[in-house]
């Protein structure tokens, strides 16, 4: 027999199944993981710190948004403050109605607001054509009363106002160094850098000026200029009613004089009144004595007449003409003597008339024919117009005042002129007219 042959064979296991493969895959594994979480760690720090960097900037941001809030809510907060200051000033200077005791009031709550070291407020007299400042408030002393013609030259106040222009400058020294002219200029301190003019307009009409001024150059900026704007509106009304005050003030002094005016001659009206009415009561005393003591001898004389005249049997012709003459005078001057009675009557109010129906034209011819002597003496052509007219009158007044009006027509006027009489009916009254 055959011996076997024995084959001895060691069979390797696979390359992934040895260990050193699997060790290098446990390694690739690990190493795998490793550079992973490495890599994962790097991004989560980058982007930790990307997030920190993002979380600084939102946080700056933040702050400077917080900063700008809280510096924005102080601006409002102050302009708040300087508006509500701002209407108090108004408030005080339309409360005022004289310059001077505007520009106190004004003075220091402006110098809380900007640096007014020197401050004016000018009027426009139209009627003088000037600009007048009643007083002008430095830090140091008070400038009473400047007035600038109208017509003045090289003048910031007279520009402003006739140009209707604010003037603002920052640098006098600076911005006028080519204008020699206006190195000095009226309304202008000494030692004032910056200065303002703003016109005063009220109904397109001028008022004024108003002017703050600086030794600080660059002294007023924007926001001061809007306050000086709107401070300039309140002076407008505070300007308007000082003038409207001054006018009122004038009227009332002018009506206080008059007033004593008037009272004074009052008093001197109800002086002379009460020696009028002194003198008409001795005036009636004397017209009463009188015609009291005329009187009684004319009657004694018209008895006297009477018997004479009883006697013309007796006499002869010449000698009754006489009597009658002498009848017609003593009856003349008792009428005379009646008359003044009758004024008397009339000033006294106590006089009484006898109303009856009176022929007017009877009336007339009667008193042309008492006045005939006199028309014929000075050859006045009297003329009648008389309608038959009957009116309810005392028919010795009706004379009185016939007699009085055509007699005084026939005194003024020269010789042998005409006097028309003319007597009418006239919307059912009876109208007289005399002319002479």
């Amino acid at each position: 027999a055959e011996t076997p042959v024995e084959f001895s064979f060691v069979i390797k296991p696979p390359f992934w199944a040895t260990w050193w493969f699997r060790s290098m895959i446990l390694f690739f594994i690990v190493a795998v993981v490793l550079i992973i979480s490495w890599l994962r760690n790097k991004f989560i720090r980058e982007k930790r710190e990307e997030l920190e960097q993002l979380v600084a900037y939102k946080t700056k941001k933040l702050e400077e948004q917080k900063n700008e809030i809280l510096k924005t809510n102080e601006d409002l907060k102050q302009q708040y403050e300087n508006l509500e200051l701002l209407i108090k000033i108004g408030r005080d200077i339309t409360a005022n109605i004289t310059v001077e005791s505007l520009q106190e009031s004004v003075y220091k709550k402006l110098n809380s607001l900007m640096d007014a070291s020197i401050m004016g407020f000018g009027i426009y007299r139209s009627e003088k054509r000037i600009i007048e400042f009643p007083r002008i408030i430095t830090t140091d002393k008070n400038v009473d009363q400047v007035k600038v013609s109208y017509d003045e030259k090289f003048c910031l106040a007279v520009e402003c106002l006739k140009e209707n222009k604010e003037i603002i400058i920052n640098n006098f020294e600076v911005q006028y160094v080519n204008k020699p002219e206006y190195w000095n200029p009226p309304l202008k301190g000494k030692e004032s850098s910056s200065i303002v003019f703003i016109p005063l307009i009220y109904n397109n009409q001028p008022l004024g000026v108003m002017t703050v001024q600086s030794p600080q150059v660059n002294a007023y900026n924007e926001y001061h200029l809007n306050i000086l704007r709107n401070m300039a509106i309140y002076a407008n009304i505070a300007l308007e009613n000082a003038n409207a005050y001054e006018n009122i003030q004038v009227h009332r002094n002018e009506l206080s004089k008059a007033n004593k005016d008037i009272v004074r001659q009052k008093r001197e009206i109800e002086d002379n009144n009460q020696k009028l009415i002194e003198l008409n009561n001795e005036k009636s005393s004397i017209i009463g004595i009188v015609a009291h003591d005329l009187k009684n001898p004319l009657t004694s004389a018209f008895t006297m007449a009477n018997i004479l005249k009883s006697e013309s049997d007796n006499l002869d012709e010449e000698q009754v003409q006489c009597i009658t003459v002498i009848e017609k005078s003593i009856n003349r001057m008792n009428d005379m003597i009646n008359r003044l009675l009758d004024i008397r009557k009339i000033e006294d109010k106590i006089s009484e008339l006898k109303l009856e129906k009176v022929n007017l034209r009877k009336v007339i011819k009667d008193v042309n024919n008492n006045l005939s002597n006199e028309i014929n003496r000075k050859q006045i052509n009297l003329s009648i117009e008389a309608e038959e007219l009957y009116a309810q009158v005392d028919p010795d007044y009706a004379v009185q005042v016939f007699e009085n009006l055509l007699s005084n027509a026939i005194k003024f006027s020269p010789p042998q002129k005409e006097v028309k009489v003319i007597l009418a009916k006239d919307n059912g009254k009876a109208r007289a007219e005399i002319k002479d």
